[in-house]
């Protein structure tokens, strides 16, 4: 999938699904209603701080669309945060 065609709404719901499966639920509430407030930075925010804060790897397409989203501005947290992730240490060569 492009990035251009990744909405936030797609990649909010994305992280609500990884927090929700593999981060047994934690942070899920807080992003679901930030969401549901159309609090779309506070979203990013939430959901990069509690993937980060749970070891939690998102997908690389999603992150790269997560920094082209006009809602992560740059140097906000979710834009350092997302930025971390990225980096060869966060996501090491296989």
């Amino acid at each position: 999938m492009n990035i251009q065609n990744i909405t936030i709404d797609n990649s909010l719901e994305y992280y609500l699904k990884l927090l929700a499966t593999e981060g047994g639920g934690k942070w899920s509430d807080e992003l679901l209603d930030a969401c549901d407030a159309g609090e779309y930075t506070a979203g990013l925010i939430i959901a990069l701080a509690a993937c980060e804060g749970q070891g939690l790897k998102p997908d690389r397409q999603i992150l790269r669309a997560t920094l082209a989203s006009p809602w992560c501005e740059e140097g906000c947290d979710a834009d350092a945060i997302a930025r971390h992730m990225l980096d060869t240490a966060a996501y090491p060569n296989p």
